[in-house]
């Protein structure tokens, strides 16, 4: 299936964030950094977005996802699609970043971390699989 015609022209990064303002903070950096944006709410709705935007990268905010193993199917589905995935969370919340490493994601950091560094974490995960990350 080919991408969404919206796409900029680095590419495509999902967001799965439920805090509206944070969510549109991650979206003004996504656009800063020339990707298109597209943040979602819920772990549900991650399977049909991936499907349409094919992402350079899924940021997800393990605030939303507990330790059970079938909310984690659509993102190791996502995983073995080949996205690459980056999880931030409470560094304190120790099961949820145990449970995202479980699931295979590709880098796990805590929320002070990311939001520190939120532009420098996208531009080297969001980097095309074929260079040479």
């Amino acid at each position: 299936m080919a991408r969404a015609t919206s796409k900029k022209e680095r590419g495509v990064v999902i967001g799965l964030i439920r805090d509206v303002f944070f969510g549109i903070t991650v979206r003004n950096t996504i656009r800063r950094l020339n990707f298109e944006a597209q943040i979602i709410k819920t772990v549900d709705e991650l399977p049909s977005a991936i499907a349409v935007y094919e992402p350079d990268l899924v940021i997800i905010d393990l605030n939303l996802l507990t330790e059970d193993d079938a909310e984690w199917q659509p993102i190791k589905n996502a995983l073995a699609g080949g996205a690459r995935v980056l999880a931030f969370g409470p560094h304190m919340d120790v099961e949820k970043m145990r449970a995202a490493k479980d699931a295979g994601v590709t880098r796990t950091i805590s929320n002070s971390q990311f939001h520190r560094n939120m532009a420098e974490l996208i531009e080297r995960y969001a980097l095309p699989a074929d260079a040479g990350t």
